[in-house]
């Protein structure tokens, strides 16, 4: 229980930078909203106690929110908290420390017994408040473009943020319920406990690779279908790096297999050493490796196999390489998992073709069609050999 108390609660609930970047990746908020929310920080500051007074104002004005307000002091607190949180929204930084204050709100206002209509009635008010706000910059010279857009990204850092107190909301839930159970049978809820906690050990175990920390096969058929639909609605380009190891099988055989073991697992180091938080990287099986790159076309994905290659050199000798396969997907022609894999397996052994001449990495990708057209394997494949 203490070392469950020195946790915050972004540990609590497991979240990862990983999964922080993939929620805003599904809210498709990227860095042109953050810095559109940092230039307008300036202005949103001359304007915040302004809109914590309209807030509550207008708050305290339904019986139902000043009952749970309950008095004087606690309506100062709140406009401190609302006050700062505004700023926030602009601060352009929003990692796991930003997270973690979101799930703190939900967590307090589950406590002292806010609603989740209560509290979305209040994102919409405050919503509507720098909405309008924001629409009075025209007096200030903002042009109807940039107001349209920095509001676009208020909505989705708000629904972003959201996502997170509702989390916490579900989690206060499950927790009030496993009180009520240890009230009724204290060793059945004991018990359910343990097996809550084994039970978060083996998902985890379940989605990844014990050799090389990777996510496995499993975790790349729930995944890649996710993204590559996320990448159809919002028209994106999605690549995915597909690779092996150039005779791997004989290094098993002459240095045995503890020694291939170590070879897999520095190659997950160089992988995971290689890649954004965004990316998702799985060991396949055996020695392939599979790479998704949400938001990367083919260029962007042979600079980061090249990157790959290049930090190989420092956790092997000459005697380690590759043969690479990319495919990219969208964002106009779309296909699903399992040509995707398909298309970039078939690149990958046309990569192992020229992997003995001359010796070393090469890298094969898709050729680049007119649009409509669908993309297909052949030996005329763009190459880059190191």
């Amino acid at each position: 229980m203490i070392e469950f108390l020195e946790q915050t609660l972004v540990e609590q609930l497991n979240i990862t930078d990983h999964e922080i970047e993939y929620r805003k990746h599904l809210f498709d908020f990227t860095e042109a909203d953050v810095a559109r929310l940092l230039a307008w920080r300036d202005y949103m500051v001359g304007r915040a106690e302004e809109l914590v007074a309209k807030f509550y104002a207008r708050q305290v004005e339904k019986v139902e929110v000043a009952t749970v307000i309950g008095d004087a002091e606690t309506l100062k607190r709140l406009h401190v908290t609302f006050h700062q949180y505004l700023l926030e929204l602009f601060d352009g930084v929003y990692d796991k420390n930003y997270v973690d204050k979101r799930l703190r709100i939900g967590k307090v206002h589950r406590r002292i017994g806010v609603t989740p209509k209560l509290y979305m009635s209040s994102m919409r008010l405050m919503q509507n408040l720098v909405d309008d706000a924001i629409d009075e910059a025209k007096d200030h010279g903002r042009n109807p473009e940039a107001i349209a857009a920095v509001k676009d990204s208020v909505h989705k850092i708000m629904l972003f943020d959201a996502q997170f107190i509702f989390d916490a909301y579900i989690d206060c839930f499950l927790l009030d319920v496993d009180a009520a159970k240890k009230e009724v049978e204290a060793y059945a809820n004991s018990l359910e406990i343990r097996m809550a906690g084994q039970t978060r050990q083996l998902r985890e175990i379940s989605v990844k690779d014990d050799l090389t920390g990777l996510y496995n096969h499993r975790a790349l058929t729930d995944f890649l279908p996710r993204e590559i639909a996320v990448a159809k609605r919002y028209e994106l380009p999605l690549s995915v790096i597909y690779f092996d190891l150039n005779k791997f099988k004989k290094i098993n055989d002459e240095r045995g297999h503890n020694a291939g073991d170590e070879i897999l697992t520095r190659v997950g180091n160089v992988v995971t050493d290689t890649i954004r938080q965004i990316d998702f990287p799985c060991r396949y099986g055996g020695d392939e490796f599979c790479i998704v790159l949400p938001r990367t076309d083919i260029a962007g994905a042979k600079t980061v196999s090249a990157r790959m290659i290049e930090r190989s050199r420092d956790f092997f000798d000459d005697t380690i390489s590759y043969s690479i396969g990319i495919v990219q997907n969208g964002p106009e022609n779309h296909c699903d998992l399992d040509a995707l894999l398909r298309k970039a397996d078939d690149l990958m052994y046309l990569a192992k073709q020229k992997s003995r001449i001359p010796p070393g990495s090469h890298v094969r990708t898709e050729p680049q069609l007119p649009s409509g057209l669908p993309a297909r394997v052949s030996g005329e494949a763009a190459s880059l050999d190191v």
